[in-house]
C-alpha cells in the first residue's frame, strides 16, 4: 500500500505567493487602472471604466493575495519514501505524482529572489519524463533533501 503524502511546505512559501499575488495585482492594476484614470481626467471618458479596473484589481487582490495562498499552501503535501518520491497538490484538479528513485536523472536545489528574500529554495527532481519540483523548503533542509534524494537514487541503482 502506497504511503498517503503528508508532509507540507514551510508555512513561508504562502508568503512567497502572497507577495507574487502583490506584484501580480500590482501590474495588472497599472495595466487596467492607469490608462483609464488617464483617459477619464483627458477625455470625455465614462468613470465607469475606471471603477471597473479598480473592483477587478481588488478582486484579483483579494482571491491572490488573501484567499489562494493559504489554500494552495494546505494542498501541496508530498512524501519521500526509500523508493519513491509523492507529491499530492492541486484544489479542484488533484494531481497525484509518483516518482519512483530508480527513474530519477539527477536533483538540484534552486531559489529566485523572491523564495531568497524568505530564505527558501525548491528541490527538483528530473527524470527522462520531465521534472518535478518541491518549493518551499528552508535552505538547509532543501539540501539535506537533495543530498538524501541523491543517496537514495545511488542505493536503489546499487540494488538493480
Amino acid at each position: 500500500m502506497r504511503q498517503e503524502p503528508d508532509k507540507l511546505l514551510s508555512k513561508k512559501m504562502a508568503g512567497v505567493w502572497r507577495l507574487r499575488g502583490i506584484l501580480g495585482t500590482l501590474f495588472t492594476g497599472i495595466l487596467l487602472v492607469l490608462p483609464s484614470a488617464i483617459l477619464t481626467n483627458l477625455t470625455a471618458f465614462p468613470d465607469i471604466f475606471l471603477w471597473i479596473g479598480v473592483a477587478v484589481t481588488a478582486a484579483i487582490f483579494l482571491v491572490f493575495v488573501a484567499i489562494l495562498p493559504h489554500i494552495w499552501w494546505t494542498h501541496f503535501k508530498y512524501a519521500i519514501t526509500d523508493d519513491e518520491i509523492i507529491i499530492k497538490r492541486g484544489i479542484f484538479i488533484v494531481e497525484h505524482t509518483v516518482v519512483p528513485m530508480i527513474k530519477i536523472q539527477y536533483t538540484d536545489t534552486s531559489y529566485g529572489p523572491i523564495l531568497r528574500l524568505f530564505k527558501l529554495a525548491s528541490v527538483k527532481v528530473m527524470t527522462a519524463g520531465g521534472t518535478e519540483e518541491i518549493p518551499g523548503q528552508l535552505l538547509a533542509e532543501a539540501t539535506e533533501m537533495r543530498d538524501r534524494i541523491t543517496d537514495l537514487v545511488k542505493l536503489v541503482k546499487e540494488n538493480v
